[in-house]
């Protein structure tokens, strides 16, 4: 083949594909297979995987998707069919029906804390016992956090404001197998963990640990410097979201991003060559209803 003939089917497939790379947003200015070849292909940026050609088809790709994350139920998945944790340790023998009953009733007159909690401050369970009666409920182990403190070395894994507003910590991961163990002291948010598996991209598996061991942990790294994460706490709309999303992807030179609805927060992840940069969107539960 000559070379003019080699440059025509160059220039030929270059074509093809340019006009072939379907922009998301349905009101694309460049929607036309005509005007697509005269699009700039080097601007796009990737949003949960799909592909938009500019800034201004991704500003609207952003709104569309944060008006339906912000639909979703601001509190945590619940398994409906588990055991009350009440009825758990007595079903075990380690409370007696009085007690609970005891417990129960202080639980009532303090209002929302937990019967767990409850039945430890009363002194009639350990932290040890109700997190291996925690472990039964929800169907996982108990993390050995005392002979294991490798929190400190992935905590910067996952922002610090979801870390307290959803009492977590991720306790180990194994790059290896691309696992995350995730330790809960209350109930097991599959919310969260829906949400870290989709921007971590990893698996990401529950475990338990004391009332006092997460309290330790949360204290301990809480000092800690973080670099890479933005909170905003005031609530904005949908358009508002996007429009602050777009110019820090301008500044990062991100070419992707990642979005995830953990509870009361919509959590953005912008990856760049060699970086990464997260945004938290506080919805306070006023604004969901």
């Amino acid at each position: 083949m000559s070379a003019l003939a080699q440059t025509r089917a160059a220039l030929s497939e270059m074509l093809r594909r340019r006009s072939g790379a379907q922009c998301e947003n349905a009101d694309c200015a460049f929607s036309s297979p005509l005007r697509r070849l005269f699009r700039r292909h080097d601007n796009g940026v990737f949003l949960q995987g799909r592909w938009y050609c500019s800034l201004d088809c991704f500003e609207q790709g952003i709104t569309n998707v944060f008006a339906e994350l912000i639909k979703l139920p601001d509190e945590p998945l619940m398994r409906s069919h588990r055991v009350p944790l009440g009825l758990l340790l007595l079903g075990r023998g380690i409370i007696s029906e009085t007690q609970l009953k005891t417990a129960l009733q202080a639980q009532r007159e303090m209002g929302n804390e937990r019967l767990g909690r409850r039945l430890v401050r009363l002194g009639i369970v350990s932290s040890q016992e109700i997190s291996a009666a925690l472990a039964v409920q929800w169907g996982c182990a108990v993390f050995p956090f005392e002979q294991d403190q490798h929190y400190r070395e992935c905590c910067q894994l996952i922002p610090m404001a979801l870390l307290e507003s959803c009492r977590m910590m991720p306790m180990r991961c194994y790059k290896e197998t691309q696992l995350l163990l995730l330790a809960f002291a209350d109930d097991v948010d599959h919310t969260a963990i829906y949400a870290i598996e989709r921007l971590l991209l990893n698996r990401t598996q529950p475990c338990v640990i004391t009332e006092s061991a997460m309290d330790q942990a949360l204290d301990e790294i809480r000092v800690q410097p973080r670099t890479g994460e933005t909170v905003f706490d005031n609530f904005l709309d949908a358009p508002e979201m996007a429009r602050i999303i777009r110019d820090y992807a301008v500044n990062l030179g991100a070419e992707e991003l990642i979005l995830a609805r953990p509870r009361r927060f919509l959590w953005v992840r912008l990856k760049a060559p060699g970086q990464s940069w997260d945004l938290l969107f506080r919805l306070p539960s006023t604004a969901l209803h």
